[in-house]
């Protein structure tokens, strides 16, 4: 993240030690998520830490009144790792 606060890729600081949370980052961060929970039968800390990186942009979303069609594939995926930890679970 330093690198790209140096290469003037972004102008705040903040932004680099919140990490990158475009709407494509986060689907692929879910993806890579949930495989990683998959292959690791339920037990990947990596898994858990990529899902904890989006949760909050994700509460964000869930919990608004109006959904944009372009987080849906975003919120199909935090719902599918919601039920993928309680399928691992039992």
């Amino acid at each position: 993240m330093d690198a790209v606060y140096k290469n003037g890729l972004v102008q705040n600081k903040s932004f680099c030690s919140q990490g990158i949370l475009d709407g494509k980052t986060c689907v692929l961060k879910m993806v890579v998520a949930i495989s990683m929970i998959l292959e690791g039968n339920g037990q990947s800390e990596m898994g858990y830490r990529l899902f904890e990186s989006v949760r909050e942009k994700a509460d964000r979303a869930l919990h608004s009144e109006v959904v944009d069609i372009k987080s849906l594939p975003f919120l199909v995926l935090v719902v599918g790792f919601g039920d993928l930890l309680l399928l691992v679970k039992y």
